[in-house]
């Protein structure tokens, strides 16, 4: 706060020696403020300037009006550059996997083995090769079918019937009544019984001159 000075601030009233007492007062607190740079200019302090108080920006604006600076610059930080997915596509089987190859070398074989008889010749003898070995393999197959030690495996259906055997049920076998009891007739446990089939009645000849005759019936109605 400024001190007021002895020309801005003064006591009316009193005789003249109360006016020079306080003339004398304002005098001195001036000088000991002078002495003791109590008040300064504001352009001494440009941090406390009005201008220079205002909010602070959001973190993002200030982030970017930081970084702003650096504009157009070559960053230091480079993001690593990966293998293309597509490089291996390009390189051949034998050079991904050497192992799955057979290099073969021509080095050593003359123009005249690689002429078009010598050819004919290697192709003719490869497939006369390949009639001898399949003429072998026949022979051995028929060796082994005409040799009669070696029996040949037959397979049958297998019969269900098992060990039980049928047990034919008599008619007679029935339950009988003796005294004040029912005798029932034996069983044998894991025997099945076959019961008889009905026998046909045979058909019984009829003698046609003993047979009634109702023709005369039928001419009786047509008249």
């Amino acid at each position: 706060m400024k001190i007021p000075s002895s020309s801005s601030f003064t006591l009316q009233g009193g005789d003249a020696s109360f006016e020079n007492r306080q003339k004398a007062l304002f005098n001195g607190l001036s000088q000991a403020e002078r002495a003791c740079n109590v008040i300064q200019p504001v352009s001494d302090y440009p941090d406390l300037a009005v201008e220079h108080f205002r909010r602070p920006p959001p973190p993002g604006k200030r982030r970017r009006t930081e970084t702003r600076q650096f504009k157009g610059q070559e960053s230091i930080f480079k993001r690593p550059e990966l293998p293309s997915p597509f490089a291996d596509k390009n390189i051949p089987d034998y050079l991904r996997n050497p192992h799955k190859w057979a290099k073969y070398s021509l080095a050593d074989i003359s123009n005249e083995d690689m002429s078009d008889m010598n050819n004919t010749q290697a192709a003719l003898s490869f497939l006369n090769g390949l009639r001898a070995r399949r003429l072998k393999e026949h022979a051995i197959n028929m060796e082994i079918e005409e040799s009669p030690t070696i029996s040949k495996v037959t397979f049958k259906k297998p019969w269900g019937g098992g060990p039980r055997a049928l047990v034919i049920q008599d008619e007679k076998e029935k339950p009988v009544f003796r005294g004040s009891k029912i005798v029932l007739p034996e069983y044998v446990i894991g025997q099945r019984t076959m019961k008889k089939g009905r026998k046909e009645k045979p058909l019984e000849k009829f003698d046609r001159n003993k047979q009634l005759k109702l023709q005369h019936l039928e001419e009786e109605e047509d008249q």
